[in-house]
C-alpha cells in the first residue's frame, strides 16, 4: 500500500485511492497484484506493463475498469475479469497466453491485442464466437496455421480490423487476403491496408466461382474451408474466378460512371430550375409582358435559361470579351445572370458609361417588331459573363402556345417601342437609385422591414434585394395608395403630408419630398390654385385616355414593319429641346433596316423623362418657363 501512495504522489494524484482514475504502476517488477490495489474503486485506466505478472487477480472490486493494459507479463490464461463488465479494451499482447476464454461476460468489450503469444489452433480461439461486441482484433506472431480458423472469425458480427500477420497461416492459405474479405464481410482494415466495398465484392465474386462446386447446397455460402479444399484437390476453377472478378470490376465500373452522371445531371438540373425562377422573376417586370400569365411567363423563362448566349458553358464570357459587337443583330431579349456588362465604341463607354448588373437585362424592343435591330454600340463584358436569350420566335411560340398571351403583348408593344435597346427597367429603384456591387453580410441579416445600410454613405437598400432571390437586386414592393408613378419611378400621392411614401425606404422619400417641394414652386410661379391644378391635370389624363385609344389600331404583333415609322419627321426641322434630344439620339442610339431610323425614337418625349440615362429638368420648358404639362 506504501508503494501505491509514493507512486500517486510522484504522479501528483490523489492522496485519497477512490478518486484516482488511472494508475501508472507498469515497469516495477512486481509478479502479483496485492489486495490492496482493490482500494482504487474508482479507476478506469490502469497500466500493468512490463511487470512479471503470472495471472490477472485482485481486481473485482474495480468495477469501473474502462482500459486494461497487461502486456509483457508471464500471464498464461485470461482468468480474474469476471466483475470487470465495463472493460472496453483489454491488451495482453507478448504473454505466454495459449487459449482465449473466460471474456465472453464483457459485453462492451470493443479491443483485444493477443498479439505475440502462444496461440496454435482454431480451438484456441473458438471461444472469440461468443464475443460478438469485439471490433478490433490483434493476433500477429502466434502460430494459427488451420483455415478454419478464419471461420471462427467469419462467426464475429461486429469484427472490423483484423491482424493476422506472422501467422504461419497467412502463408499457407493461398489468395489470403482474397479468401479473408470474402469470409468476413464487415472487415474495414486487413493488416497493412484498408479493405475496401470494390474490393470486397470482387473478392467475394472470385471465392464463388472458383469453389462454388464445393456447396452441398446451391444457395449455400462459399467457405474458407471449402476455397482450401478447392485449391488442395486442384479443383479450383481459376479462369471461372478471373472472369468473374472481371465482370464484378466492369459491373461497379458502370455504377460509379451512373452514379456520377447521375449526380451530374441533378446538379444541372438544380441549377437550371435557379437559373429559370431568377429569369421568370425579372420577366415578370418586362414592360412587354406586364399581365402575362405566370404560365406562359415559366414557359419563356425556361426557353431563355436554356438558349445561353456564352459558348463556354464553365466561366462564360471573359473579362473584356464581347459578348455583342456593334453593326450586330440584336436577336431579343439578353438576360445577364451573372457578371457585368458595359456599352462601348472603340472601347470607350456610351450611354453615359451605364453598365448592366446581374440580374438586369437589354434588348426589350428587338422582340416588339418583325423588323431586325442592329447594335449601335460593343456589349463587352466586364467580369466573366454568363448571358442568356429571348428569341422573338421563342416569344411566339409561346404567345401561341398560350390563349389570350398574343393580345397581351399587343397592347403593351407601343409601350415598350419606347425604350431603346440597351435599357434596362426590370425593377422601378433602378429608375431612381444605381445599385452598387457591395456585398452584403447576410449572416447578420435579421428577420426586420427595416433597411440595411450598405454601399455608399447614405444609401439604404431593402433586405428583400439580399438573401433568396440574390440577382434580383431589388423588389421593393409599393403600397395601394401610391396611385402614380412619376418620371423618376416615385410614388407621387395628392396628399401633401405624404402619407402613402412613408413606408418607402429613405431613398424614396427623399426623392419624393424634392418632387413635391418642385411642384409647390411651380404652382407659386404660373400662379395657381390647387383647385386650377387639379382640374388642368383631369384634362391631361383625358387627353391622353384619348391618345391611348388611337393606339388600339397597331398591326399585328409578328407582322409590325417600323421602316416608316419615322418617316414624317425625317425632314422635319426640330422645334424644342426635346425633340431635339429625341431625333440626336434616333441617331446615335439604334439603328433599324439600312432604310428605316429606330422605331424607339419616333416618338416625341415630353420635358422630365429619361433620354439617354440623363434626367432632364423637372417642370421646365426649353425657353425656361414653367411646363404646368409636366407637373402631371
Amino acid at each position: 500500500m506504501d508503494a501505491l501512495q509514493q507512486i500517486t504522489k510522484e504522479m501528483k494524484q490523489y492522496n485519497t485511492p477512490s478518486l484516482n482514475d488511472k494508475m501508472y504502476l507498469h515497469f516495477k517488477g512486481w509478479k502479483k497484484i496485492e489486495e490492496c490495489l482493490g482500494e482504487y474503486t474508482g479507476v478506469k485506466a490502469l497500466w500493468l506493463e512490463g511487470n512479471g505478472l503470472e495471472q490477472l487477480e485482485n481486481l473485482d472490486k474495480l468495477t469501473e475498469l474502462r482500459c486494461l493494459y497487461a502486456q509483457q507479463n508471464c500471464i498464461s490464461e485470461l482468468k480474474g475479469l469476471e466483475n470487470n463488465v465495463k472493460l472496453d479494451s483489454l491488451n495482453v499482447n507478448n504473454n505466454s497466453i495459449r487459449c482465449i476464454s473466460d471474456i465472453s461476460h464483457i459485453k462492451d468489450l470493443h479491443t483485444l491485442q493477443v498479439a505475440n503469444n502462444r496461440l496454435s489452433e482454431a480451438s484456441d480461439i473458438e471461444h472469440l464466437r461468443e464475443c460478438a461486441s469485439i471490433g478490433v482484433l490483434d493476433l500477429q506472431n502466434n502460430k494459427l496455421e488451420d483455415p478454419a480458423c478464419l471461420e471462427v472469425l467469419a462467426a464475429m458480427p461486429e469484427l472490423r480490423v483484423l491482424q493476422l500477420q506472422g501467422n504461419p497461416l497467412t502463408r499457407k492459405v493461398k489468395h489470403y487476403r482474397k479468401t479473408v474479405i470474402s469470409r468476413c464481410h464487415e472487415l474495414t482494415y486487413l493488416d497493412d491496408r484498408p479493405v475496401f466495398e470494390d474490393e470486397r465484392r470482387t473478392t467475394t465474386a472470385w471465392a464463388h466461382a472458383g469453389a462454388s462446386h464445393k456447396l452441398e447446397k446451391e444457395d449455400g455460402e462459399v467457405t474458407a474451408t471449402h476455397i482450401a479444399e478447392a485449391f488442395a484437390d486442384g479443383s479450383f476453377k481459376v479462369d471461372a474466378a478471373h472472369e468473374a472478378e472481371k465482370k464484378e470490376r466492369a459491373a461497379i465500373r458502370q455504377e460509379k460512371e451512373d452514379k456520377e452522371r447521375n449526380n451530374r445531371e441533378a446538379f444541372q438540373s438544380m441549377l437550371l430550375n435557379a437559373r429559370v425562377q431568377r429569369i421568370a422573376q425579372v420577366l415578370s417586370n418586362v414592360r412587354l409582358l406586364e399581365g402575362v400569365s405566370e404560365e406562359a411567363l415559366a414557359e419563356m423563362a425556361n426557353r431563355c435559361a436554356a438558349n445561353n448566349v456564352h459558348t463556354n458553358v464553365v466561366c462564360g464570357f471573359a473579362k473584356e470579351e464581347k459578348a455583342i459587337e456593334a453593326g450586330s443583330t440584336v436577336k431579343g431579349l439578353y438576360f445577364v445572370a451573372k457578371g457585368r456588362v458595359q456599352f462601348q465604341r472603340e472601347g470607350k463607354p456610351v450611354f453615359d458609361g451605364g453598365s448592366l448588373q446581374t440580374g438586369q437585362y437589354f434588348g426589350e424592343p428587338t422582340l416588339c417588331t418583325g423588323a431586325d435591330f442592329t447594335a449601335t454600340a460593343d456589349v463587352v463584358c466586364k467580369e466573366y459573363v454568363d448571358m442568356y436569350l429571348l428569341s422573338k420566335d421563342d416569344l411566339l411560340e409561346v404567345a401561341d402556345m398560350y390563349e389570350g398571351t398574343l393580345e397581351i403583348l399587343q397592347d403593351n408593344r407601343s409601350n415598350a417601342l419606347k425604350a431603346q435597346w440597351h435599357e434596362c427597367k426590370p425593377w422601378r429603384a433602378y429608375e431612381l437609385v444605381t445599385w452598387t456591387p457591395a456585398v452584403a453580410e447576410r449572416e447578420r441579416i435579421e428577420d426586420t422591414t427595416e433597411p440595411i445600410m450598405i454601399g455608399e454613405p447614405g444609401q439604404k437598400f431593402p433586405k428583400e434585394w439580399y438573401g433568396k432571390n440574390e440577382l434580383a437586386k431589388s423588389s421593393a414592393e409599393f403600397t395601394d395608395d401610391v396611385e402614380e408613378i412619376n418620371p423618376m419611378g416615385v410614388g407621387l400621392d395628392d396628399d401633401e403630408d405624404g402619407e402613402g411614401a412613408q413606408e418607402l425606404d429613405g431613398v424614396y422619400k427623399e426623392a419624393w419630398q424634392r418632387v413635391q417641394e418642385q411642384k409647390r414652386q411651380a404652382l407659386a410661379e404660373a400662379n395657381m390654385t390647387e383647385a386650377q391644378f387639379e382640374e388642368h391635370r383631369a384634362k391631361l389624363r383625358r387627353d391622353a385616355q384619348a391618345n391611348e385609344e388611337d393606339d388600339d389600331d397597331l398591326p399585328p404583333l409578328e407582322d409590325v414593319d417600323v421602316s416608316g415609322m419615322c418617316k414624317e419627321k425625317e425632314n422635319s426641322t426640330p422645334t424644342n429641346v426635346a425633340e431635339m434630344a429625341s431625333m440626336s439620339l434616333a441617331g446615335d442610339v439604334i439603328k433599324g433596316d439600312a432604310a428605316a431610323p429606330c422605331p424607339a425614337t419616333s416618338f416625341e418625349p415630353s420635358p422630365g423623362v429619361v433620354l439617354g440615362g440623363e434626367y432632364e429638368d423637372y417642370g421646365v420648358n426649353a425657353d425656361g418657363t414653367t411646363d404646368m404639362d409636366s407637373l402631371d
